[in-house]
Parts: C-alpha cells; sequence; structure tokens
C-alpha cells in the first residue's frame, strides 16, 4: 500500500519507507553536506542521478573534510560561459 509522503507529494511503497534514513540522521547529513559548498552538492546531485544509493552517497559526501575543500576552492562551481559558436 502506497504511503504518502507529505513533503514532497510522492508515493512510495511500504518497502521504500522502511529504508529511509531517519530525520534526524537526515537532518544531521543536510548539515554536514551543505557545509561542503554548491560544488560538492552538485556532484553528490550528479551521483544520485546517475542512479547512486541514496543513503551510502550522503554518508560518504557527509564525511568528507568540509575546511579542507573550502581551502582548495573545491566548494565553488566554476561559473558556466555562454559559447556563441566562435562567432565575432
Amino acid at each position: 500500500m502506497p504511503i504518502f509522503n507529505a513533503d514532497c507529494g510522492v508515493k512510495h511503497s511500504k518497502a521504500v519507507h522502511d529504508r529511509r534514513v531517519p530525520n534526524a540522521r537526515l537532518r544531521y547529513l543536510a548539515g554536514r553536506i551543505h557545509a561542503l559548498g554548491e560544488r560538492p552538492l552538485f556532484e553528490l546531485l550528479r551521483e544520485l542521478d546517475g542512479g547512486a544509493d541514496l543513503h551510502p552517497t550522503l554518508e560518504a559526501y557527509a564525511r568528507l573534510p568540509a575546511e579542507f575543500i573550502a581551502a582548495h576552492g573545491g566548494d565553488r562551481l566554476i561559473p558556466l560561459r555562454a559559447v556563441d559558436g566562435g562567432q565575432p
């Protein structure tokens, strides 16, 4: 029987609901991942979009050293630039 997820309106089966990350842990992971910056968040989303398992991927990113990443500029995305095909 589907279970309603009030956060986003998506219905999940009971099996999917039982594998969810507990709220307290999810809040902790969100804080750790947020502190990494936009580039690691982008890479995380790319991995998840590519089919990575949610919980192990969140845990792996939450273990990354935020200070080290920021000190080496890894917390920022490179700005996108439009390419006009080389025409002046």
